[in-house]
């Protein structure tokens, strides 16, 4: 179809021209001349294409590009061919042009390839640019909201000229584009975002979608694309970003809620829903926009979206006629016309769309910034936009007034003169505020920072840890919870690192309801920390890790933040704080040097975002942040300041947006590496005096921090004073003291700790400060103001002060100006200015001023009114001397007593009153509260006597009121009770005055205290020591502090009570301590063992925990509250014997457990109890009160039965036992036999209501009586009482044994029978149960033996056998008597000695002995007794000789009491000793003879040389055991001028028959040149001989092996000493330690000594061992350290030291060895030792024998027990382990010696191998892989061990036995070694200087417990192990000078431990890693060497390069040595090629 005028119709639907107008520049088009157009015809489909090019201007395409043609090309070109549409190709154009492509073919291979392919491919790529572009910009620009409309545009215009493929291709080269520039991240946000909806819509609109369908397709695919992102972005960020969304909405809908007045909160998936319907609303509403303004555009280019809406028509084309819709000339006139006014109108509409567009579409709910947090997320600060520049003027007047305060400074320091305001001198008040303000401002640092350890107090950085607050707006949280971390940390002295306090718990858990976008307030936030502790609490309560935008509600967390740490409550909080608003520069400062930090508000501006750029550098890389001309505000921030400088005037400020530094750093700009930067003082509204406050804050008192509430912090700060006049020792009103300055005070620093006023300080201390004259300039107006200024300057004047002036430039009336000096004498008037001018005059105002710049350091300074408030004194100051301290604290105590203030009657003056009060004239009044000067010996008694006042006129103190002093002065008792008088008006109240006294006197172990009332004090816990506390109150109110038993681990007694004098008690005015009995005692209280709070008003239950107080004894709670039931728990205390629970609420029964205190319990007091019911399960043995209680008493046990049976008892014995002559006894006897036949059960014996009675009989013969009492409800007879029976003893067992309670049983002047019937029954022990405990036979005439057999009466306490006719000896046995306290066998017929043996026995150590008048009792007490605390009474004995030292006092016999120390031959051989060693006793003085006799009463103190001589040890019976004559010289002992013999002591040595131990160490002075006597073979009792660097000579003596208890033999240390090793002393097999290092000792190891199984410690370092290592010793079983460092061995390593099965072998050649050496020393051949045998003479040889022997039953006994157990070669082959080998050897040093060979892979089965030295030898080899399995090197096995026992419950506690343990005998031997066992060496590995090949072994990377290893100097090869950063442990790596090749691993990094690392002369290679970098930067890493020098293949640039650019240097912590290259480094360089 043809139009008019035969042009083809090539019209873009819709009748719009397509001519050359419509042609777009920016294609590659080039139009000859303009096509004509027709008018569409309707039914003809339309295309969005443009005409082709003339043939003549159309580019030729290359033949061999092979890309398809897209379908809307192909149909351009069929239709540019076919000129009438009709399908024919080749027609003419119009004007003669041809419209067919041009194919141009350069083989017959290649396809002919289109020029409108090569056209759309040129587009493709110019569009993808521009997108690409267009995108970059706008990510750099962050204007992506702005030009996100645009971003489609360049895809659509290729989708609409080359098709819908070409937009594809546009969209596709973009991504890859941007791929190339900005990475794969960004480029899949572009296809997501903007690309595949740009691609989409492209194609939609070349096919002609309808409107709707193109939007509606469009919105799903911007919503998928949108959620695509969402999932992206929550992937890279690690955040989720959905759950944001819900936040935020959540959020509006609360808003909206609360707007509304409506309650409820919609579900998740309503939100779910609501953000899916916004999403796809903003989708819609942008697509459509997209539709609209595309259409305006692509329009205008000639271009159509497809059939437009009417209603966007009508929009678009308002008041253009509408195109006809006739065919013809007029109509396609008309339409060309009209399609010519739409064109032209639609650029203003598109400008119009456009800008609805930016402003109205609505953005994404969430927009997020990649690569780190954006400043528009950093805000926070609830501030309007008024405020934002409001601080601006406030601020900058701050700074001129910091300014003024900084020009005192500078006229100190001779600094140009600033101006100064009139205003501070206008007045006094003024003048000293300002004179204030400038000390403080000029003393101080003129830098400070919270970060500067230089200058912090005590060293430490209070800087708080960086925090990233993210895209949250919660800055305000983040900057005060850094200010309270800052501020704890300063009041601690701790780093401020180690305080984490969560932002989150303050900005979420606080009340409002805050989430990630609201932000807050300052000053409400602050608020919150003061009056809501509990929300200052650490992030590890559950609010860490957490992703903040993703919790919609924090009530939940918040819930399990509490739960998880109940510590941080409203009334125990963690830390307690408070703040204060800051209104001046100075005061900021003052703060931050006080506390660390302040809270402050700056103002961003955008210029701040390009400020800190690049990002990631320190932040004194950057200049000062100031406000830029052309800035704007933004939001408010949160910061914290921790730092200012006066000299640049700035702020340092510490940000929350994170750190970040080198490849870390993914944030283009605002970030730093220390997260702080610099501001300007005066800028951005920093400081501003209404948003900055500073906070203070310590610990909660009572938390673990402050247990008892001392703030112990605070004490550790405090300044020590001194007194300025000693009549001030006890002047507790004194106004100054003295202070020393320390290093570092300045005067502001001193004056903050000691709260004063720095002005009046200085004004105290003109000798530091002096006075300095200071000039200022004013402008003065008028004489009134020269005046004022001079008057108020004056008025505060300072002594010695000028007289103030003014310097003017006066300007006369001829315009001359002259300087005029004017004062107060010579006038004023001359320096004003003329009169009737308004000009000012310029003045130069000079003045002194003191100049507080000197540093006071070292001087002494009065300091004056610190203790003006009650108890500041002790917050900031304290006394170091105790002889001041002291007394101080007495003296403060003894004010408080309320003493009477009336004076006594009758006349008289100050004199006779004195008198009537019986004072001394130097006395003080009891009425005005002195009772007198506190004693300058304050620790006597006799001083404190004084003070007692008249009789009835006066409290009667203490007669000791302090009981005791330690040797520096200090009180340890105080006994501060009144024992007469009125309690209630004369004893003191416990105040903070009596609390801060008692503090003082923190050396206190017993406080005993009477008074008046007040509560318990928690400070009181700070006396560490005491052990004794006693408060007895009137009436006292509080509660028990729980922190007691925290604080007071070693009290053992505590009262707290009611005090009952004679005027009555307080219980009856109703006060006493409330509350309940804390819990946590029962934790703490371990030693306690009396707890009394009687009479108090305690409530609540009985705590079960108290049972944990596994002491206590004595527990008195009655006359109180508590309710509930007796806790059972409480049967477990087993040490328990008194329980008084009377008058309390309690309840229930008596638990059923307590029967296990049957024996235990002595007395439970249960009266008044109304609500107990039930019996109680214990016996007779417990005192039991129960009235007033339901209780039925005791319970019963087949109550019936037991009774009947001792009825049947009675009946069947009585007479027979007690009736033994047969004569009647009818009044005695009788009665109680009809009883048991009338009375079947014992009970019926008993009046009713009874619970004990008594049941005699009596005549005139004798008495007969029976006790009965009620036991567990049943009835038993507990004693049996006659007088004048007649006994038949051998009835007595049987008698016991049938009454099962019989407790006693007595028989005082009966008649025993004759015959065996009379002798004690020695089968007695075999029927006598456990409650028989006495025994009375007296005046009976008892004949016979005590039998032996009674020794078994282990539960008897009392045995008396008085006035019988008893004979024979006391026998030994009787010691086995282990309760017995009193045995009298008093005028009996015993003979012989007093048994030795009891000394040793169970005995009880208070035993009472009587055994007066057996006159064949002799000889002398034994030594043995000495532990005897009972008396002893022997008179009418053959006793006779001395008396051990501690029983002097309680011994009574004929004849003096001669105590045996002054006989002792010990005593005399030790005084030989001194005298032998010093003469005079210089550095002997302790061994003094003088007081041996003297014996303080009581006695009971073992001899004064046992106890007092230095270096002398005894046993329990006094026996000397060890003497320690070491280093003689070092202590003052003075140097002989000739050597000694040892020799010659030997003699004195034989009277000690007990010596264990001999020490003569460190005296080479004495015995230089002798060698080791062979004559202390003769002491046979030694077991430890110490001879170390004596300077002995000769060899070792072989007859030390017959000693055979010898353990410890050291004689290292003598180089003289040589010899061999004699194989003899293989017999000494109880030897633990032998030392012979640094000797000459030389030969080889003996194989014999595999006979030492006990040997643990063998030490020959230094010495000249040569020879093999024996593999015989590989049977050592106990060797634990084996030390032969510096010798000469040779050989290899022996396996056998480690293999069984070889160590078996070797044992048993051993073996045969010893054999063969017994059988010759038996027959007196050769052999080992046959020579000593032969040449000794009988004994001495055969204790050679003997040795021998042992020698050979060791190694015997070995093998044997290896073989027997089945474990010597069987379990070695199984892999198993044997106890052959060395498997307890932890320390294994064989360095510099010769040894060659491999290493034995054998080693990794010394098991417990935790050192091992093999350097300097010539070892080969490969390193053994096997050596990896060495357990003690690894510490997994360990550390599952350690939490399996953590699981374990502990054992539980060891119940106290009744009676005193048995003794240790005092044969006992000491361990060889006496003092604890060393702390495990640190695991360490050295093969260093060998001769080792192979690589370093991969596996050494499980020894994970290496701390040192060192391989250097070998040949090792290959690369450096990668798997050695596992090591974690290590310390310290070698591995210079070997052949490692390779790179240095990067994940070396994680050796966090490792402080030296050596890879020197090896052939390294490659790159430095710059993981290293973070050995500098983490404060986890300790590296402070790497040795990097000599590596040949390493370029000393490149590795000098390489090390900076790694960063490892980077703050000079390391050091890295990378010098080359040595000649050994240098001769390695060849083999770098290979």
């Amino acid at each position: 179809m043809r139009a008019a005028g035969g042009a083809p119709c090539r019209a873009a639907g819709g009748g719009a021209a397509a001519g050359a107008a419509a042609t777009p520049p920016l294609l590659l088009r080039h139009s000859a001349r303009a096509s004509p157009c027709c008018a569409a015809v309707p039914s003809q489909p339309t295309r969005c294409v443009l005409p082709p090019l003339p043939a003549a201007q159309q580019p030729l395409a290359r033949g061999r590009h092979r890309r398809r043609r897209g379908a809307a090309a192909a149909a351009a070109a069929a239709a540019a061919a076919d000129g009438d549409g009709d399908g024919e190709l080749g027609r003419a154009a119009p004007g003669g042009s041809r419209a067919v492509p041009i194919r141009i073919a350069a083989s017959s291979d290649e396809t002919p390839y289109s020029l409108e392919a090569t056209q759309a491919l040129v587009e493709t790529a110019m569009l993808s640019a521009v997108s690409g572009l267009a995108y970059l910009l706008s990510t750099l620009l962050k204007l992506d909201s702005s030009l996100g409309y645009f971003l489609p545009l360049p895809i659509a215009i290729a989708a609409c000229r080359s098709g819908a493929a070409a937009g594809w291709h546009t969209m596709m080269a973009t991504a890859f584009l941007l791929m190339v520039l900005l990475g794969p991240l960004r480029a899949t946000s572009y296809v997501l975002m903007h690309g595949g909806l740009a691609a989409a819509l492209g194609g939609m609109w070349v096919a002609r979608w309808p409107w709707a369908a193109s939007i509606l397709a469009g919105a799903a695919l911007r919503m998928a694309g949108q959620l695509a992102y969402l999932v992206l972005s929550s992937l890279t960020m690690n955040e989720n970003l959905f759950a944001i969304m819900l936040a935020n909405v959540h959020n509006l809908l609360d808003r909206l809620s609360a707007a509304l007045g409506s309650s409820g909160s919609p579900s998740t998936l309503t939100i779910s829903c609501m953000i899916f319907a916004l999403l796809l609303v903003n989708g819609l509403c942008y697509v459509f926009l997209l539709h609209v303004v595309y259409h305006v555009i692509l329009t205008s280019m000639g271009f159509t979206l497809g059939p437009l809406p009417g209603f966007v028509r009508k929009f678009l084309y308002a008041g253009v006629p509408a195109a006809g819709a006739a065919g013809g000339a007029g109509g396609a006139a008309g339409g060309a016309a009209g399609g010519a006014r739409r064109a032209a109108m639609a650029p203003r509409h598109g400008a119009l769309l456009l800008a609805a567009a930016l402003l109205l579409a609505p953005p994404l709910l969430v927009q997020r910034g990649g690569g780190g947090p954006r400043l528009a997320d950093a805000q926070g600060l609830a501030i309007s936009n008024d405020e934002l520049l409001g601080s601006a003027p406030v601020n900058i007047v701050e700074l001129d007034a910091l300014q003024e305060n900084l020009g005192l400074s500078d006229s100190f320091t001779g600094a140009p003169k600033r101006r100064r305001n009139n205003a501070a001198f206008a007045d006094v008040l003024s003048y000293q505020q300002a004179q204030l303000q400038s000390y403080h401002v000029a003393s101080a640092p003129p830098a400070y920072g919270a970060y500067d350890t230089s200058l912090t107090d005590g060293g430490i950085s209070y800087l708080p840890k960086v925090r990233d607050q993210g895209t949250c707006s919660t800055c305000v949280g983040h900057a005060v919870a850094a200010a309270v971390e800052a501020a704890t940390a300063s009041a601690m002295r701790q780093d401020g690192r180690a305080w984490d306090v969560s932002p989150q718990s303050l900005y979420y858990c606080s009340p409002g309801g805050r989430t990630c976008q609201t932000g807050w307030d300052i000053y409400e936030a602050l608020s919150v920390v003061a009056t809501k502790p509990e929300l200052v609490r650490p992030t590890k309560c559950g609010l860490a890790g957490l992703s903040e935008p993703d919790i919609g509600s924090w009530e939940g967390t918040c819930d399990a933040a509490s739960a998880a740490c109940p510590y941080a409550n409203k009334t125990q909080p963690w830390v307690k704080c408070s703040y204060k608003s800051l209104s001046s520069f100075w005061q900021i400062q003052q703060h931050i040097r006080n506390h660390g930090a302040v809270v402050s508000r700056i103002v961003i501006y955008d210029d701040f975002r390009t400020h800190l750029n690049p990002a990631g550098l320190p932040h004194t890389a950057y200049p000062p942040y100031r406000v830029g001309s052309g800035a704007k505000p933004l939001y408010g921030h949160a910061v914290s300041i921790v730092g200012y400088d006066n000299v640049n005037l700035t702020w340092t400020i510490l940000n929350s947006w994170g750190t970040c530094s080198g490849a870390n750093c993914t944030s283009p700009v605002g970030i730093t590496s220390d997260g702080m930067f610099t501001i300007a003082m005066g800028q951005a509204g920093v400081g501003s005096p209404e948003d900055t406050y500073g906070v203070v804050c310590e610990p909660q008192a009572g938390t673990d921090l402050d247990p008892h509430s001392t703030a112990p912090w605070a004490r550790a700060k405090r300044k020590p004073v001194t007194l300025l006049s000693p009549a001030d020792r006890t002047n507790l009103t004194a106004a100054c003291y003295g202070y020393t300055a320390a290093p570092g005070d300045t005067a502001a620093s001193i004056a903050d700790a000691l709260l004063l006023d720095l002005r009046l300080l200085a004004r105290d201390n003109p000798q530091v400060w002096t006075l300095t004259n200071v000039s200022s300039i004013f402008q003065m107006n008028s004489v009134a103001d020269l005046q004022n200024i001079i008057d108020t300057v004056k008025s505060v004047g300072l002594p010695g002060a000028i007289e103030p002036y003014f310097e003017c430039n006066v300007t006369d009336g001829s315009n001359v100006t002259s300087t005029v000096v004017c004062d107060a004498p010579r006038g004023l008037a001359p320096c004003a200015p003329p009169a009737g001018s308004n000009a000012s005059v310029p003045c130069t105002f000079t003045y002194s001023e003191q100049n507080v710049t000197i540093s006071p350091v070292g001087k002494t300074l009065r300091v004056c009114n610190i203790s003006a408030a009650p108890g500041q004194f002790d917050k900031v100051a304290y006394f170091p001397d105790p002889k001041v301290s002291q007394p101080r604290a007495l003296r403060a105590l003894l004010d408080l007593l309320k003493l009477p203030q009336a004076r006594p009657r009758g006349a008289g003056g100050a004199g006779a009153r004195r008198a009537a009060w019986g004072l001394a004239p130097g006395a003080r009044r009891w009425g005005w509260r002195l009772v007198g000067p506190v004693p300058d010996d304050y620790c006597n008694e006799t001083e404190w006597n004084k003070l007692a006042g008249p009789a009835g006129t006066a409290p009667a103190l203490a007669s000791r009121w302090v009981r005791g002093c330690n040797a520096s002065g200090y009180v340890t008792g105080l006994d501060m009770s009144i024992t007469a008088g009125t309690v209630e008006k004369l004893a003191p109240a416990i105040d903070g005055t009596m609390v801060s006294a008692l503090l003082s006197l923190d050396a206190l172990e017993t406080l005993r205290v009477v008074v008046a009332g007040g509560a318990l004090a928690p400070q009181l816990g700070a006396l560490r020591r005491l052990q004794y506390m006693q408060v007895l109150c009137w009436c006292m109110n509080g509660l028990l502090p729980t922190n007691y038993g925290r604080d007071w681990p070693g009290l053992q007694y505590l009262d707290v009570r009611q005090y009952t004098t004679a005027e009555g008690s307080s219980e009856d005015v109703n006060c006493g301590i409330s509350g309940p009995l804390p819990a946590v005692w029962g934790k703490q209280f371990s030693a306690l063992r009396t707890l009394n709070l009687a009479g108090n008003r305690l409530t609540g239950p009985l705590p079960p925990e108290l049972k944990g107080a596994v002491s206590l004894e004595q527990l008195y709670l009655q006359d109180n509250a508590f309710t509930n039931q007796i806790p059972p728990e409480w049967a477990t205390l087993g040490q328990l014997a008194v329980l008084n629970l009377a008058g309390n609420k309690l309840e229930g029964a008596v638990p059923l457990l307590f029967s296990a205190k049957r024996e235990a319990l002595t007395l439970l007091a249960l009266d008044n109890n109304a609500a107990m019911t039930g019996c109680v399960p214990l016996s007779s043995f417990t005192e039991l009160t129960f009235a007033g209680t339901g209780i039925s008493g005791l319970c019963a046990a087949d109550r019936l039965e037991t009774e009947a049976a001792q009825v049947a008892v009675v009946r069947r014995l009585l007479r027979a036992l007690l009736n033994a002559d047969g004569k009647p006894w009818p009044a005695v006897i009788d009665p109680f036999l009809q009883r048991t036949t009338l009375l079947k059960y014992l009970y019926q014996w008993m009046p009713a209501g009874s619970a004990t009675t008594v049941v005699p009989h009596n005549d005139a013969r004798g008495t007969l009586a029976m006790v009965l009492d009620i036991i567990e409800g049943t009835a038993y007879i507990t004693a049996v009482r006659a007088t004048g029976a007649t006994l038949d003893l051998s009835q007595l067992p049987a008698f016991v044994a049938g009454l099962p309670r019989l407790a006693s049983f007595s028989c005082d002047g009966c008649t025993v029978v004759n015959g065996t019937a009379g002798a004690l029954p020695a089968g007695l022990p075999d029927a006598a149960h456990a409650y028989f405990t006495t025994l009375k036979l007296t005046n009976s005439r008892v004949p016979g033996r005590i039998p032996p057999a009674w020794g078994r009466l282990t539960a008897l306490t009392e045995l008396r056998l008085d006035g019988n006719a008893l004979t024979g000896v006391l026998p030994d046995a009787l010691g086995g008597m282990a309760s017995l306290r009193l045995l009298t066998v008093n005028s009996n017929a015993l003979r012989g000695r007093l048994p030795a043996s009891w000394g040793t026995s169970a005995l009880p150590a208070a035993l009472n002995l009587e055994a007066r008048n057996n006159t064949a009792i002799g000889g002398t007490i034994p030594s043995t007794w000495a532990r005897f605390t009972g008396y002893m009474h022997l008179e009418g004995t053959s006793v006779t000789g001395c008396v051990p030292d501690q029983l002097v006092f309680s011994v009574y016999k004929d004849g003096p009491n001669d105590a045996c120390t002054g006989s002792s031959p010990e005593v005399s051989a030790l005084l030989e000793l001194r005298a032998a060693f010093s003469p005079n006793g210089t550095g002997m003085e302790t061994w003094d003879a003088s007081q041996l006799g003297n014996i303080p009463a009581p006695g009971l103190l073992a001899p004064r040389h046992c106890r007092s001589w230095a270096g002398v040890k005894c046993d329990a019976q006094n026996q000397v055991t060890s003497i320690d004559l070491s280093a003689l010289v070092a202590r003052g002992v003075p140097a002989p001028a000739k050597a000694m013999r040892l020799a010659d002591l030997l003699p004195q040595l034989k009277a000690f028959k007990a010596l264990q131990n001999i020490s003569l160490s460190d005296n080479a002075a004495f015995f230089a040149g002798n060698a080791v006597p062979s004559g202390l073979s003769r002491f046979k009792s030694l077991a430890q001989v110490s001879l170390a660097r004596c300077g002995l000579v000769g060899g070792l003596p072989e007859m030390l092996a017959t000693l055979p208890g010898l353990a410890r033999l050291d004689l290292s240390g003598n180089p003289g000493l040589g010899g061999q090793i004699p194989e003899l002393l293989a017999g000494a097999t109880a030897l633990e330690f032998l030392d012979i290092s640094n000797t000459s000792v030389a030969g080889p190891l003996p194989a014999a000594f595999a006979a030492l199984q006990r040997l643990r410690v063998f030490r020959a370092a230094g010495a000249k061992l040569a020879g093999p290592l024996p593999g015989e010793w590989g049977i050592l079983q106990g060797l634990e350290e084996f030390d032969a460092s510096g010798n000469s061995f040779i050989g290899t390593m022996p396996g056998a030291w480690a293999d069984p099965v070889a160590a078996a072998a070797a044992g048993g050649g051993a073996l045969r060895a010893a054999r063969a050496a017994l059988a010759a020393a038996s027959a007196g051949g050769g052999g080992a030792g046959a020579g000593v045998a032969v040449a000794a003479a009988g004994g001495e040889a055969s204790e050679v024998a003997a040795a021998l022997a042992r020698a050979e039953g060791a190694i015997a006994s070995a093998l044997g027990a290896a073989a027997s157990s089945g474990r010597a070669a069987s379990a070695a082959a199984r892999g198993g382990s044997s106890s052959l080998g060395l498997n307890r050897l932890r320390t294994l040093r064989l360095s510099r010696n010769k040894l060659t060979g491999e290493l034995p892979a054998v080693f990794s089965k010394l098991g417990r191998l935790s050192e091992l030295d093999l350097s300097g030898n010539a070892l080969t080899g490969a390193i053994p892989s096997a050596w990896a399995a060495m357990r003690p090197l690894r510490v997994r096995r360990a550390r599952t061990r350690a939490r399996a026992a953590a699981r374990r419950p502990p054992p539980p506690p060891a119940r106290r036995p009744r009676t005193r343990p048995r003794p240790a005998t005092s044969r006992r031997r000491p361990s060889a070694d006496a003092a604890p066992p060393p702390r495990p060496r640190p695991q360490r590995l050295d093969l260093s200087g060998n001769k080792l090949s192979g690589p370093a072994p991969l596996m050494f990377a499980r020894l994970t417990s290496m701390q040192s290893v060192d391989l250097s100097a070998n040949s090792l090869t290959g690369p450096l192990p990668t798997a050695w950063a596992s090591l974690g442990r290590l310390r310290t790596l070698r591995l210079g000078g070997n052949l490692l090749t390779g790179t240095i691993p990067s994940v070396w990094f994680a050796l966090r431990g490792a402080e030296s690392i050596d890879l020197s002369n090896n052939l390294l290679t490659g790159a430095i890693p710059e993981t290293l970098g973070l050995f500098a930067d983490r404060p986890s890493h300790a590296l402070t060497r790497l040795d990097l020098s000599d590596l040949p293949c390493m370029p000393p640039p490149l590795l000098s390069s390489g090390v900076t650019k790694s960063g490892i240097t980077r703050g000079g912590r390391v050091t890295v040595d990378t010098a080359c290259c040595s000649p050994e480094a240098k001769a390695k360089a060849p083999l770098c090629k290979k």
